[in-house]
């Protein structure tokens, strides 16, 4: 945190002294005045594709860009050496995560399945309610993770986009299920899972809905 600070106060030194305001740098290195805030508040740093185009916005080197403060020409090449190895770290640490987080998201999505099949076995009737919302709510999870975004913005995007989807696959599952149910002449937990099949795209479409309301607003 305190990189991050050093590194977003350094960043709202050189914005001033360009006369920019926090719109104005967002548009020229094609992001939203939000993260430039994000930015020079310390929730943040930039991500490495950005980096080139901040740096050439704000007429800085990379190295002092890193470095959070301008360098003398005597300290120039350790630093630059210095700040390449902690890049290369954060960059090992950044890809060991998110094959973590891929590796648990794409268990949760295939625990959810098997366990809606397994467990319910026919009787989905059971799980109405908040377990058909965990049905949606753990693969959407999964899904997050496995996508390596962290930043609010982009999972709201990334969960408007894949909620429905994933509705609509419950719907399916329950509805292989109903046709179970019809061949095997159980006509008492008939209702109850066409209520599911139905529940589970409902859910999901309300869920966009909230979504598509709350991307608006934020931006």
């Amino acid at each position: 945190m305190v990189e991050n600070k050093k590194i977003g106060t350094f960043i709202q030194t050189l914005r001033k002294e360009r006369g920019l305001t926090q719109k104005e740098l967002a548009e020229m290195i094609h992001v939203s005045d939000k993260t430039i805030s994000k930015w020079e508040n310390a929730g943040s740093i930039p991500d490495t594709e950005m980096l080139k185009p901040l740096c050439d916005a704000l007429m800085v080197s990379l190295n002092e860009l890193i470095s959070g403060e301008k360098l003398p020409p005597e300290n120039y090449s350790q630093k630059a050496e210095e700040n390449l190895m902690d890049l290369l770290k954060k960059e090992q640490e950044s890809k060991r995560r998110l094959r973590l987080s891929i590796f648990i998201g794409i268990l949760l999505i295939i625990a959810t399945f098997i366990f809606s099949i397994i467990t319910c076995g026919g009787r989905i009737a059971l799980y109405l309610d908040t377990p058909s919302l965990l049905f949606i709510a753990v693969p959407a999870f999964g899904l997050v993770l496995i996508s390596g975004k962290r930043d609010l913005a982009s999972i709201i995007s990334l969960l408007r986009k894949t909620i429905i989807p994933i509705g609509a696959s419950v719907s399916i599952v329950s509805l292989v299920v109903i046709l179970a149910i019809v061949a095997h002449q159980q006509p008492d937990v008939l209702g109850p899972n066409l209520a599911v099949c139905v529940l589970a795209f409902l859910y999901s479409l309300i869920i966009y809905l909230v979504l598509t309301v709350w991307e608006a607003r934020r931006s």
